[in-house]
């Protein structure tokens, strides 16, 4: 089989709890942004970009699934 799968043994939980910590960390801001989106009055689109507070969770929701695979 090669060291490929003796890394990934290694790799997988870091990068797991990586993404978990990422996603708790960001997600009270997300909330928040999304809480006060919810309570504008403007149509959709019109508040523009709120910024990257929304990229990393859903980079975070991309990868975990991901690793799943990985394991399986």
């Amino acid at each position: 089989m090669g060291p490929v799968p003796n890394y990934w043994i290694l790799i997988s939980p870091v990068l797991t709890v990586f993404c978990t910590v990422v996603l708790l960390l960001h997600m009270p801001t997300v909330s928040a942004n999304a809480a006060m989106l919810r309570g504008t009055d403007m149509p959709n689109g019109a508040g523009g970009r709120i910024g990257g507070d929304f990229d990393h969770p859903g980079v975070g929701l991309i990868l975990l699934p991901g690793i799943a695979v990985l394991n399986v």
